[in-house]
């Protein structure tokens, strides 16, 4: 590998303050907006549009493994 295809070095460089004083909102506020979305009303899915997803998937697969024999 020729030296113009090499990647060049990184140099990380830090202000050296910590990331905690960046935070604009308080940290209470950020736990509740960012909670667990399964325990969160209104974005529940069913088992229903699962089933009809996996059964729409064996039965195109059924017919794409048909077609040969139905169409000749």
């Amino acid at each position: 590998m020729s030296n113009d295809q090499k990647p060049a070095r990184i140099r990380i460089v830090s202000s050296g303050a910590p990331t905690q004083s960046r935070r604009t909102a308080p940290i209470a506020s950020l736990d509740a907006e960012h909670a667990d979305p399964g325990a969160m009303p209104g974005r529940r899915v069913g088992f229903l549009p699962v089933i009809l997803f996996l059964g729409g998937c064996v039965i195109g697969g059924a017919g794409l493994a048909a077609w040969p024999h139905l169409a000749g």
